[in-house]
């Protein structure tokens, strides 16, 4: 099993943030949307991560500046960190096939009023390969 470390060091816009860009807007909600792509895409770059050869597994540490928004509001970013990451050539594809099923996250949820980031590790799982032995 290999392990890569990835650090966005911004919080990205959580659903109700996207949902609210595409009421106003339908041009804006595409246009936060691909901003907070390529936030991924250049923390990603930045970092040297490379592709994944097998299934992928990301365990997600999330902290956040205050608990004004929902857990699940806050989660809902991992569509953009998948994107960013098949963009970007670190995983294939954000399908069932190149992810570690039934559960290809384990996350987070943390308090860091002096540092808001969001952390994540990437496993590279070899076929049969468990994330946590």
């Amino acid at each position: 099993m290999k392990r890569q470390m990835l650090t966005i060091p911004v919080n990205l816009p959580g659903l109700n943030e996207l949902i609210a860009s595409m009421n106003r807007n339908r041009y804006s909600g595409n246009k936060a949307k691909s901003g907070a792509d390529d936030t991924v895409m250049w923390a990603i770059k930045a970092a040297g991560i490379k592709p994944v050869e097998g299934k992928a597994h990301f365990a997600i540490r999330w902290y956040c500046p205050n608990r004004r928004s929902d857990p699940d509001n806050i989660i809902s970013a991992k569509k953009y960190i998948l994107d960013g990451m098949r963009k970007s050539g670190v995983i294939r594809n954000d399908g069932w096939s190149d992810l570690y099923m039934p559960t290809p996250f384990m996350e987070g949820i943390y308090i860091d009023r002096k540092n808001p980031r969001i952390e994540i590790e990437i496993f590279d799982l070899a076929e049969g390969e468990q994330p946590y032995e």
